[in-house]
């Protein structure tokens, strides 16, 4: 049956940044027609980090799959990375079955790995940035191989120069897959200082960065 009102903005009006859909989803629009709303992705997610749509994907989107990495507890609010639970598990295909090495960008997907949003450091609350306090827990949690999150030393030009424990993060766009995992450790409280959204997501042309990425004169510093 079709959605007899569709109101959401994903299906016209590109992505919002809080329906971020789980690994293997297809493009919004055919998702909505495929996906039954039975719960088994959420039901089988480790880290229950797959929840309930509300109205964020409009009313025909209401109890869909989206993740919400908000959660913050120990051990959840993250896609973990070595686990496609979720797309083995959809009796329709609205999430399509995913191998691990898609998943995680091995193999022949080395050069292409399933992206299903992308970190960005806010750097207003980010503790490096905004208060040149040593932090570098989501470079040091950062699941993927070369890492999307590294880090470059502060130059420090106030009471602090000269300490080296001071390492700013910065994120590689095309490298990280969105999974959350550092926003679900970041040790700033209430809103973390490093958030995914939806954007870069494989599934649609209409998420992709708008210029293509360059590498930073920086990013010769890391191996």
């Amino acid at each position: 049956m079709q959605p007899v009102i569709r109101t959401s903005r994903a299906v016209t009006g590109g992505p919002i940044a809080s329906l971020i859909r789980p690994p293997g989803t297809l493009p919004e629009k055919k998702f909505l027609e495929t996906c039954l709303k039975c719960d088994q992705c959420i039901r089988v997610c480790p880290t229950n980090v797959i929840q309930p749509a509300f109205f964020e994907a409009g009313l025909e989107g209401f109890w869909t799959p989206v993740l919400k990495f908000h959660n913050r507890r120990e051990g959840q609010g993250f896609c973990q990375y070595e686990c496609t639970a979720c797309s083995q598990t959809c009796p329709t295909g609205a999430l399509r079955s995913i191998t691990m090495d898609e998943k995680t960008g091995r193999g022949k997907f080395k050069d292409n790995p399933l992206k299903i949003a992308a970190a960005f450091i806010d750097r207003g609350r980010c503790l490096p940035w905004a208060m040149d306090r040593p932090c570098q827990v989501c470079e040091e949690v950062c699941p993927v191989s070369p890492k999307a999150i590294v880090v470059k030393p502060l130059a420090a030009v106030d009471s602090l120069a000269g300490r080296d424990d001071i390492k700013q993060p910065y994120i590689k766009p095309d490298l990280c897959i969105g999974c959350g995992i550092c926003q679900a450790k970041c040790p700033v409280t209430a809103l973390a200082a490093i958030r995914v959204q939806p954007s870069g997501e494989s599934r649609s042309a209409e998420s992709t960065f708008l210029l293509k990425t360059t590498t930073p004169a920086w990013d010769s510093t890391f191996p």
